[in-house]
């Protein structure tokens, strides 16, 4: 909603030298609300563990504070073009994003920060229900701790196969 005003003003404004002062105020109050939500991010991945909706918020904050900077711009040069701006970051980002290999990242997390002490515990069950890229970080896991219960979580991964190219990843191979 702020980023939408803070565009909309920015626009109709002009030239204006008060309304672009208030746009900037806007998008630095906005930018105070990111930085909240952030910390706030970053006390449930602590105590809780990183998770796939955790990671795209990180991302979605990254993208608004990328499009705050934009509309800054624009706010002072009216006549900067956001919209093609905006569209490619957003789409590099989303690609980039995906091509990280969320699953592997998000489970290597929570295996590493419970293996270091600072997770009380790793929620394998839900690790268990990413893809295959959860393999070698559930593997470190098996060594470190063994149980049943983690190698036939394991062992349900490995026989798993991609039902479609719905699931297909670039990164699939590499953790088979």
């Amino acid at each position: 909603v702020n980023l939408a005003a803070l565009l909309f003003c920015a626009v109709r404004a002009g030239h204006s030298r008060p309304v672009r002062a208030l746009c900037l105020l806007l998008a630095a109050l906005t930018a105070v609300i990111l930085v909240s939500a952030f910390w706030r991010m970053r006390l449930y991945i602590l105590a809780y563990g990183m998770s796939v909706l955790r990671a795209m918020t990180l991302w979605a904050m990254a993208f608004i504070l990328c499009c705050l900077v934009l509309a800054c711009v624009k706010a002072l040069r009216p006549s900067f073009r956001f919209w093609p701006y905006f569209a490619a970051l957003g789409l590099a980002g989303w690609i980039i994003f995906n091509l990280c290999a969320v699953d592997g990242r998000v489970a290597d997390y929570n295996v590493d920060a419970y293996l270091s002490g600072s997770l009380e515990e790793v929620d394998t069950d839900y690790l268990a229900s990413l893809s295959p890229e959860v393999l070698p970080a559930l593997r470190r896991l098996y060594e470190a701790e063994p149980s049943e219960y983690l190698a036939a979580q394991i062992g349900a991964l490995e026989s798993t196969q991609p039902g479609g190219w719905t699931e297909w990843s670039l990164c699939l191979p590499l953790y088979s």
